[in-house]
């Protein structure tokens, strides 16, 4: 009887041995499974416009804890990612209009990264589109011409200090390319304004190119 009585205690406590450590790996891996979730890109406050916004996300230990991420631009869903490095609006692929062509104006981005233990982080990052001159109010109006023409290609150039834009349709010829200056006037025609042309030098794609 006595024997009987000791071989159940030694059960029990090897049990409860078992069950201890058991609930010790589960609330180690439940504390230590929450791992760094940082963006990556954009890497910068301000952005010119003409760029795409690529988004990276990376999980700096534990990726396997992170089950996706979600990305909105404000309140407007972008997409879902269920694999490291999370990533959008990836280079040479037409996928997440949203962040493609965006208007000058401040935005927000909010990463919801679900972790494999069921809970929520919400993650956000602020970026502004915006002109590299002082005063970007005057260059709305290559802005209004790309939303009503957006197989429109405008390019700027500058020779000396004259800054001009070369605008064209993607599909047209070369004789159908206006000129204008910073202020949005088509540029004259004459020889002293055909003279600049020539000697303008290339200087930067606005909004997105011809492909």
């Amino acid at each position: 009887m006595v024997f009987r009585t000791y071989l159940i205690v030694q059960l029990l406590l090897t049990a409860l041995i078992s069950f201890a450590k058991i609930s010790s790996k589960a609330l180690h891996w439940q504390n230590n499974c929450y791992p760094t979730v940082h963006y990556q890109a954009p890497s910068t406050y301000y952005i010119n416009p003409g760029k795409d916004i690529y988004v990276k996300m990376v999980v700096a230990n534990s990726p396997h804890c992170v089950s996706y991420v979600d990305l909105y631009l404000g309140k407007q869903f972008i997409g879902r990612d269920n694999t490291s490095p999370y990533e959008w609006c990836t280079p040479n692929s037409t996928d997440h209009a949203p962040l493609r062509n965006m208007a000058i104006g401040v935005y927000s981005l909010s990463a919801v990264v679900k972790y494999a233990s069921g809970k929520k982080k919400i993650m956000s990052r602020k970026f502004e589109i915006k002109s590299p001159y002082a005063n970007a109010n005057q260059f709305a109006w290559m802005e209004k011409i790309k939303r009503m023409q957006p197989n429109h290609q405008i390019s700027e150039y500058r020779s000396g200090s004259l800054v001009m834009f070369k605008i064209h349709s993607c599909y047209t010829r070369s004789s159908d390319i206006l000129w204008y200056d910073k202020h949005g006037r088509i540029l004259a025609s004459d020889a002293t304004s055909r003279q600049r042309i020539q000697a303008a030098r290339f200087v930067k794609h606005w909004f997105r190119p011809c492909r």
